[in-house]
């Protein structure tokens, strides 16, 4: 008679977050927040400026800055 052995395997997976881990994460978070930040700030500057000068001199301005004429 034969005797078959089955091997069982098992693995744990552990995760151990570190106090480095968590500040990096903390400073992508606070980064991203920032850049969003900075995003919104220039969108409702460009749109204050197109309110209160219109379109056409906003292009006129763009383009007198590009060209120097």
């Amino acid at each position: 008679m034969k005797s078959a052995a089955s091997a069982k395997t098992r693995t744990q997976a552990q995760t151990n977050t570190s106090v480095s881990d968590k500040i990096a994460l903390g400073s992508i978070v606070a980064m991203g927040w920032l850049s969003a930040v900075i995003g919104a700030w220039a969108a409702l500057c460009f749109a204050a400026a197109l309110f209160n000068n219109g379109p056409i001199a906003m292009f006129k301005g763009v383009f007198t800055a590009l060209t120097g004429i």
